[in-house]
């Protein structure tokens, strides 16, 4: 988790910095246009370039369903069909449970095939009583 942290809060501070560079220079209208081609120009950026270097796991993830499911969860559907507002919504984390599926299931493996190590493991992850 904090090397997630390290890794993704430099960068989305500097992301935050560029988009807002870019788009304070133009109206709401352009400025709004100006970050949406700025988030579709970095989402393979993070994706496709950063993540797979970095968290090689990621790549069984790297497909049109995960793209297009992502794609609805940012959409921010407001319908008045509750189901598919819903559904929008909340599709992308079952689609990533489904395809890190896998990844859990061999964790889960080599935790029971080393119990002592695990234990240690979990112990030193639980946070302290307050």
């Amino acid at each position: 988790m904090m090397t997630a942290m390290m890794i993704h809060f430099p960068l989305a501070i500097a992301y935050g910095l560029a988009g807002a560079w870019l788009a304070h220079r133009f109206d709401w209208a352009g400025a709004l246009m100006i970050g949406a081609a700025f988030g579709l120009a970095i989402y393979p950026v993070n994706f496709y370039m950063i993540a797979p270097g970095v968290f090689p796991w990621f790549t069984m993830a790297q497909n049109w369903v995960r793209t297009a499911a992502a794609a609805l969860h940012l959409a921010g559907l407001q319908t008045d069909v509750k189901v598919l507002d819903k559904f929008a919504q909340y599709y992308v984390f079952f689609y990533s449970g489904y395809a890190f599926a896998p990844l859990a299931f061999r964790l889960a493996g080599a935790a029971s095939a080393r119990p002592r190590t695990a234990r240690a493991a979990a112990a030193a992850r639980a946070p302290s009583s307050p």
